[in-house]
């Protein structure tokens, strides 16, 4: 696991929700854009617009869970644009 990674829920095994990144902070926080969006659209028999799941990164690539069907899905994020989705898993 690289430094920066979020292997776990909620950022640790005691789910405190920290990050120790610095790189967004009070001071530029306000500055930050959206750089891409990723459509949950067609991932269930309904569109889900709240997905309250948290994500867990490992080496570039975003594993998260979507749809009320709790498929997972798994996104390479390493290249800094739209990600490109490597997998996509559904429940039997």
């Amino acid at each position: 696991v690289s430094a920066g990674d979020s292997p776990t829920y909620h950022g640790d095994f005691g789910a405190r929700r920290y990050s120790p990144l610095h790189q967004i902070n009070a001071e530029n926080v306000d500055s930050l854009e959206i750089v891409w969006r990723f459509s949950t659209e067609g991932f269930g028999p309904s569109a889900d617009f709240n997905n309250p799941s948290t994500p867990l990164e490992v080496d570039g690539v975003l594993y998260a869970d979507i749809a009320t069907t709790r498929n997972v899905v798994a996104l390479d994020v390493s290249g800094g644009g739209q990600p490109a989705e490597l997998a996509a898993y559904a429940l039997p």
